[in-house]
Order: structure tokens, then C-alpha cells, then sequence
């Protein structure tokens, strides 16, 4: 049975974005079993950490079709520091109505490491799917969230990749750091999950650029 799944392609030019981004190695239908390609900006603040200002995410079908050590060959021809993963979906929720990304969009990441315990791990899946997701539907704005547990990273490897990732989507106007995005994050199940990693969370903001 064919597992969905997400390649993430984190991207830092040495010149011009433009040239990367309209490579045809970037093409939809340039990677297997791909059927969108998402084009995002970081917004964040720069840091060693953070290193990357630009991001392809494509919606996989199969994720066993896929074959990053063999993109990454290709990719190497590129004028840019380039870094891929591959993701096996864990969750998909979405909000009634029209889905497809908007120029303008925000894209919140966060790589979650809990410590290798059986039970931690499993208290987390809970945490999200029992409570952490509901919370963040009644956020305004918010327009889908997914999750994922990393598979394979090859690349220059400049930024931590989380061995799970959530990623949600959010309306341009939104309302990240208010008071109901608050209740998402301040429970006594969430300090319990963020005791019981083994680093601080790897989080990301970008900016939808354009949508395939």
C-alpha cells in the first residue's frame, strides 16, 4: 500500500533565487509520484541554526517512489547549499471550504524531538491528535495541518532535521500570538511534552511565494 508523504528541499542560493527556482529539476512531474509543489519564503529571523531562506515542498503519493540520494546528485549542479528530506505522513486535518494555497500565506514548521522513550513517544501522538490539534483549528486563519516522521535527510545538512514535523498552514491574516493560538500552547499536557525532549523545538515561519 502506497504511504503519502512529504520531500522537503531547503534551499539557500549563492546568487540569484530566480535561477534556482525555475530550474526544471524543480518541475512537478520531475519527481516521482509528486502532485503539488509549494514555494516558501522564511520570514523568520536569520540565525546559524536557521540557515536557509527558501524552501519546495512537494506532496508525495508514494513516498517509496522517491529517491532523494539520487535527486540530490542532480541538484548538485545547482549555483546553491541544498538539503532534502524525506517525510511518511502521520496526519492530515483541514477546515471546511478551499484549501489551495494563497500567495501570501503563512507556513509555521516545528520539529519536535522527544526523548527515546516508547511512552513519551506515544504520549506526544496523543497530545496532538487528543488535544494540540484541535486547539490550533479554533486559531483564525488556520487552514491545514499535517505531520510527519523523517525518514531520510541527505544534503549539506546546515539546518537539525526533527525526527517529527509538523507543519501548519495560515490565511495571510491570521491569528498567531493571540489569545486562542495561546491556549494551544499553554496546557499542562504541553509542558509535559516540552519536558520531555531532548532539545528545543526547530521552528520555522515562511511565506507561501507561489503554488503548483
Amino acid at each position: 500500500m502506497a504511504k503519502a508523504g512529504l520531500l522537503s528541499i531547503q534551499i539557500e542560493p549563492r546568487d540569484k533565487w530566480e535561477e534556482v527556482r525555475d530550474s526544471s529539476l524543480f518541475a512537478v512531474d520531475a519527481i516521482p509520484s509528486a502532485s503539488s509543489k509549494l514555494v516558501l519564503m522564511a520570514t523568520d529571523v536569520s540565525k546559524p541554526e536557521k540557515y536557509y531562506q527558501y524552501e519546495l515542498q512537494f506532496q508525495l503519493e508514494d513516498i517509496s517512489k522517491v529517491d532523494i540520494f539520487k535527486l540530490n546528485a542532480a541538484l548538485n549542479e545547482l549555483p546553491a547549499v541544498v538539503e532534502l528530506a524525506l517525510y511518511e505522513r502521520l496526519n492530515f486535518d483541514k477546515r471546511d471550504g478551499p484549501l489551495n494555497p494563497q500567495t501570501g500565506d503563512i507556513v509555521i514548521k516545528v520539529g519536535l524531538t522527544p526523548k527515546n522513550d516508547p511512552d513519551v513517544f506515544q504520549d506526544y501522538h496523543n497530545w496532538y491528535t487528543t488535544e494540540h490539534i484541535h486547539r490550533l483549528k479554533a486559531v483564525e486563519g488556520w487552514k491545514t495541518g499535517s505531520r510527519y516522521q523523517l525518514l531520510q535527510q541527505v544534503g549539506s545538512k546546515q539546518e537539525y532535521a526533527a525526527p517529527l514535523l509538523s507543519i501548519h498552514q495560515y490565511k495571510a491574516v491570521n491569528g498567531l500570538g493571540g489569545e486562542e493560538w495561546a491556549k494551544s500552547v499553554r496546557t499542562e499536557w504541553t509542558l509535559r511534552i516540552d519536558s520531555n525532549k531532548e532539545r528545543l523545538p526547530h521552528r520555522r515561519v515562511l511565506q507561501v511565494e507561489d503554488f503548483k
